[in-house]
């Protein structure tokens, strides 16, 4: 019978990982945004990310083309284009939910809190940048004491994987 150990192998080349998570519910952005506007917006994001946020989904062009065929869209009414205004702008929430729940989920990685949220010792809001287009996987970007912790913590890297379904939005971030 072979022998079993539990001494576990020494692995001295893994680097460290660390996870952060967060999960958002879309309607209680909606609602900050509506309250707050500009300003909500603003005290989260960079001026990069507003750009990122504001430019249109690929679908946007023409908001009826995903949804309708083509010799459909001449004929909808008023009501069913507020709809689907509707729809957007809930797309366009999740956009800003799923950027919020990522910095929320680095933070956590990080073992601090963001600014601001009664974390006296956190990151600034700023310091953790989302990036991320139509054709491009979320990137992070850091700078100030987010950008100082991630490297004392001997991390190199990011992934990032966000998902929505309906009100709900969820970040995961692994920093390794």
């Amino acid at each position: 019978m072979p022998q079993r150990s539990n001494k576990q192998p020494e692995h001295s080349a893994l680097k460290p990982l660390a996870m952060g998570t967060d999960l958002i519910y879309v309607p209680r952005i909606a609602r900050l945004e509506k309250k707050f506007g500009a300003r909500f917006l603003k005290k989260l994001f960079t001026h990069d990310e507003i750009e990122i946020l504001n430019q249109p989904s690929p679908s946007q062009s023409n908001p009826l083309q995903s949804v309708l065929p083509a010799e459909l869209t001449q004929t909808v009414t008023n009501q069913l284009i507020d709809l689907l205004t509707e729809k957007q702008r809930h797309q366009w929430h999740q956009k800003i939910a799923a950027r919020i729940a990522t910095k929320e989920a680095v933070s956590k990685a990080l073992s601090v809190g963001l600014n601001g949220l009664s974390w006296g010792q956190g990151i600034a809001w700023h310091s953790v940048e989302v990036v991320s287009t139509a054709k491009s996987p979320p990137q992070i970007v850091l700078s100030g004491r987010a950008l100082e912790l991630f490297q004392s913590g001997g991390y190199t890297q990011w992934q990032v994987s966000w998902s929505h379904d309906g009100d709900y939005v969820v970040s995961t971030v692994l920093a390794h």
